[in-house]
C-alpha cells in the first residue's frame, strides 16, 4: 500500500536521522555511527551485511526509495531483521535540528531528566510560574528551560554555589535581554563545572 504524503514526510525525518550529511543516501559510516549512538559496537562487516539486506541496487548505500521499500515490508512482517532492529531503536530517538547543530534524545532520557527536575526543583519558589510537576511524557520541559532560569537552578543543584542567584533574572515574563543574560550565565557556568556545551548557545 503506497504511503501518503504525510507518511512520507514523517519517514523522511527518520531517514534523515540516519543520513547525517543529507546526501540522500545512508552510508556504512552513517549507519555505524547511529548504531554506536544506540549502544552497539558493530564491525564494518556487520554493518555492510545490514545495508546489503536493504540495498536493492547493490551500490553499498541505502537511498530513500529503498528505505521506503524496507518500511513497507517491515510493517508487513517481512524485510531486513538487522536493519529493522536499528530502525525501531532509532525511531524512539527524537532529533532536534537548527541551522547550526543537530541534537538527539530518547523519550526515556527525557522522562528521566524531567522526573529528576521535578524532584529537585518543584519546591523552588522562583520556578513556581512553571507549574510543577512538569509532564515527563510531553514536551513541557523545552518550554520550561527557555528563559534559562531552570537550567541555572539545576547547575546549582549539581554544584551548589556555582551561580550567585542574585545575578539571575527571575519572574514569569522576562524580556529578550534578560532571557539572554540567563542563558549566557547558564552556558558559561556549565562550562565552568565541566559540562560539554559544544554547539550550544543562547537563543531567543
Amino acid at each position: 500500500m503506497p504511503f501518503s504524503y504525510k507518511e512520507k514526510e514523517e519517514l523522511k525525518v527518520h531517514f534523515d536521522s540516519f543520513d547525517a550529511d543529507k546526501s540522500g543516501a545512508i552510508t556504512l559510516e552513517e549507519l555505524k555511527a547511529v548504531m554506536k549512538s544506540l549502544g552497539e559496537s558493530p564491525s564494518d562487516a556487520e554493518v555492510k551485511k545490514i545495508i546489503a539486506e536493504v540495498d536493492s541496487d547493490n551500490n553499498g548505500t541505502i537511498e530513500f526509495a529503498e528505505f521506503l521499500d524496507f518500511v513497507e515490508k517491515f510493517k508487513a512482517g517481512k524485510g531486513s531483521k538487522g536493519f529493522g532492529e536499528v530502525f525501531v531503536k532509532n525511531a524512539n530517538v527524537n532529533v532536534v535540528a537548527s541551522a547550526h547543530a543537530t541534537h538527539s534524545f530518547s523519550d526515556e532520557e527525557k522522562a528521566g531528566f524531567v522526573e529528576y527536575i521535578n524532584g529537585a526543583l518543584r519546591s523552588d519558589k522562583d520556578l513556581s510560574h512553571l507549574g510543577f510537576p512538569l509532564n515527563p511524557d510531553g514536551m513541557d520541559i523545552f518550554k520550561a528551560i527557555g528563559d534559562g532560569l531552570l537550567l541555572c537552578k539545576l547547575i546549582n543543584v549539581a554544584v551548589p554555589g556555582t551561580i550567585d542567584e542574585r545575578a539571575l533574572n527571575k519572574g514569569g515574563k522576562l524580556n529578550h535581554f534578560k532571557i539572554t543574560e540567563n542563558q549566557n550565565l547558564c552556558i558559561n557556568s556549565a562550562k565552568a563545572i565541566g559540562c560539554n556545551v559544544v554547539n550550544v548557545g543562547s537563543t531567543i
